[in-house]
C-alpha cells in the first residue's frame, strides 16, 4: 500500500480558506509552472476542471492551484497509460510511463506529498510498468473527467 499522504497544503475546514472564486487564478498560475506536456489530444481546461472546485476541500493559497493542476496532469497521464495498455500500444505506454516517472521528481510531488519511501512509485507505477494495472485503475477511477 502506498505511504503517500495528502498534500501538506490541505487543511481542516476550520482553517482560513482561500475563496473558491480565487482558485481559477491559482490554477492558471500553476499550469504555467508544469514543464511536461499533457498527452496528445488532452488540453488544459480554461476553467478549473469540474470535480476540482469543491468548496469543502480547503488548501492554503500556495497549494491549491498546484494541487489542481498537478492532479489533472497526473490523471491525464494515468488515463493515457491505461488506454494504451488496454489497446496494447507499446509506444504510447512507454511515453506515458516516462511522463509518470517525471511526476515522482516533480517539485509539487517532492515538496508537497510526504512519500519518503516512494510508495506511490513502488505501489502504483512500478506494478503498472510490469503489467499489473489494478492499483493505477483504482486510483484513476477517483480522477475527475480529463478531456
Amino acid at each position: 500500500m502506498s505511504t503517500a499522504t495528502a498534500p501538506a497544503g490541505v487543511s481542516a475546514s476550520t482553517d482560513a480558506d482561500i475563496n473558491v472564486d480565487k482558485l481559477p487564478a491559482f490554477y492558471q498560475q500553476a499550469i504555467k509552472k508544469i514543464p511536461q506536456p499533457l498527452p496528445n489530444g488532452v488540453a488544459w481546461p480554461a476553467k478549473v476542471p469540474p470535480g476540482f472546485d469543491d468548496p469543502n476541500v480547503h488548501y492554503d493559497p500556495a497549494g491549491r492551484g498546484e494541487a489542481v493542476a498537478s492532479t489533472y496532469w497526473l490523471c491525464a497521464w494515468q488515463g493515457e497509460y491505461l488506454d494504451a495498455f488496454e489497446s496494447s500500444e507499446q509506444k504510447r505506454q512507454a511515453e506515458a510511463l516516462t511522463m509518470l516517472d517525471a511526476f515522482v521528481v516533480d517539485p509539487f510531488f517532492t515538496q508537497v506529498f510526504v512519500d519518503p519511501s516512494q510508495g506511490w512509485k513502488r505501489d502504483v507505477l512500478d506494478p503498472a510498468r510490469n503489467g499489473d494495472t489494478w492499483r493505477m485503475k483504482s486510483q484513476h477511477s477517483d480522477c475527475p473527467a480529463v478531456e
